[in-house]
């Protein structure tokens, strides 16, 4: 999963934070701090924010969070941000933050972290989303180069702060298979329903629901259609053959949606559809019906599995959806002091650039 890089954050990039979350909010005391053998981001961050670990932000699970941990976690969702992240409210953002906050705790506890090799596959991979002509993993003075130049950081920091989403994102893979869910012969029939049925046909895209709602009723019979199609050529759309469960993917139709669709008779206007963002008038021209006596044992199996997938992925969803209330959060740092306290610890220190 890639994370888009939006430049007007990336020279914020603070090397005073370099804390994680797992050996920070363990209960034990960690061992007096001798400065022998110290790296280079952590010797900037004990000069630029000294105090980052006696400050608490929160709890998670009872465990008090370093305000360190949350400074750092909210400059990495600040500089290296996913779909939808960029247009979220300060206050989604602050619960977007503790949410991986808490995430990352889980993965910590469950000794879940990326290997040395998926690190390397992870951090081409942003390289490539961010359509970069440098591979990492195989042209370490560029990669240097471009962390020192472009995040005004170095290369260890920049690499715990990849590791620290794709430890999240590892969580979220391998939690999966541990999800319990049972699957019953009614979803595998209309899983395989879902497949074998296919529909063909013309539409016609809106904005609005009530757009699409006024043109249905106006032009809901075949010679009304073909009128409209002949005045209007370009905007009528063909779609050849798909099958329902592409359009449920695809297109977010719900079920009962998609299958009132299936059954209409050929030539037949339906009822506006959803399709993504906007909504659609469809005509049925050509459809598929699945064949009951197809699935055997084997192919039962199959498409057992496939529902088994589906299920257990919905169910790690409702899982993650509800972490947040099981950690029984709490918050301590107000919004404004935690913005107030992060600028001053991004305030340049000996060893970071400007």
């Amino acid at each position: 999963m890639s994370r888009k890089l939006f430049p007007e954050a990336a020279g914020a990039v603070c090397l005073a934070l370099l804390v994680f979350l797992g050996p920070a909010c363990s209960r034990r005391k960690p061992p007096a701090d001798t400065g022998a053998g110290k790296s280079a981001a952590e010797s900037q961050r004990s000069a630029a924010a000294p105090d980052a670990d006696k400050e608490i932000a929160g709890e998670i699970f009872g465990v008090p969070v370093p305000a360190g941990n949350y400074y750092f976690a909210k400059q990495v969702h600040s500089t290296f941000q996913g779909p939808g992240e960029k247009e979220m409210t300060p206050e989604q953002k602050e619960k977007f933050i503790w949410h991986n906050l808490i995430l990352h705790y889980e993965a910590t506890r469950r000794g879940i972290a990326p290997t040395a090799d998926e690190m390397k596959q992870w951090i081409d991979s942003v390289f490539q989303a961010l359509d970069l002509k440098i591979k990492p993993s195989e042209n370490s003075a560029a990669y240097k180069s471009w962390v020192e130049t472009t995040l005004k950081s170095n290369v260890e920091f920049f690499e715990n702060q990849m590791r620290y989403l794709a430890t999240i994102e590892k969580l979220r893979r391998e939690v999966v298979p541990d999800m319990t869910v049972q699957v019953s012969d009614e979803e595998i029939r209309k899983e395989f329903s879902n497949v074998e049925n296919h529909v063909g046909g013309e539409y016609l895209l809106f904005d609005k629901k009530e757009e699409a709602q006024a043109f249905y009723e106006a032009h809901q019979s075949e010679k009304e259609w073909e009128a409209y199609k002949k005045d209007h050529a370009d905007a009528i759309r063909p779609f050849a053959l798909i099958t329902e469960q592409a359009i449920i993917d695809l297109w977010g139709v719900p079920q009962e949606q998609i299958d009132a669709f299936h059954a209409l008779p050929l030539g037949t206007v339906g009822e506006p559809l959803p399709f993504g963002q906007k909504w659609g008038v469809f005509r049925l021209l050509q459809k598929r019906e699945a064949d009951p006596s197809k699935l055997d044992d084997k192919l039962k199996e199959d498409y057992r599995k496939r529902v088994e997938m589906k299920k257990k992925f919905a169910a790690r969803d409702e899982w993650l959806e509800h972490i947040d209330e099981r950690a029984n959060l709490k918050v301590y740092l107000k919004p404004q002091a935690a913005e107030a306290a992060q600028n001053s610890a991004a305030a340049p220190s000996a060893g970071t650039a400007s």
